[in-house]
């Protein structure tokens, strides 16, 4: 496998530079438009509510976000790491 991951926010720094603060909302238009898939950002919240508190503040929504996506490549490297020997050897990107 050379591709997998879970989707998440930019840092704040980055946001800045095509938001302002009145866009600081995932469902924003501007949000909205940088987001390519038609269920990522739904996909993101439904996974941080089931996994975290859900903050209120935008920024820290932001971050949250970037320790979910570490969770899900976390949980996908885990999962290769405990396949058999015939799993591995078409998974380790050889």
């Amino acid at each position: 496998m050379s591709e997998y991951g879970f989707q998440s926010f930019p840092e704040l720094e980055t946001l800045k530079t095509f938001a302002i603060p009145e866009d600081y909302n995932i469902n924003s238009q501007v949000m909205k438009s940088h987001q390519k898939s038609g269920i990522g950002n739904q996909t993101i919240e439904y996974y941080m509510k089931n996994m975290f508190n859900v903050p209120k503040k935008f920024e820290d929504f932001l971050y949250v976000g970037q320790i979910l996506q570490s969770e899900g490549i976390r949980t996908a490297i885990e999962a290769h790491r405990r396949a058999n020997h015939f799993a591995w050897e078409h998974c380790t990107g050889r």
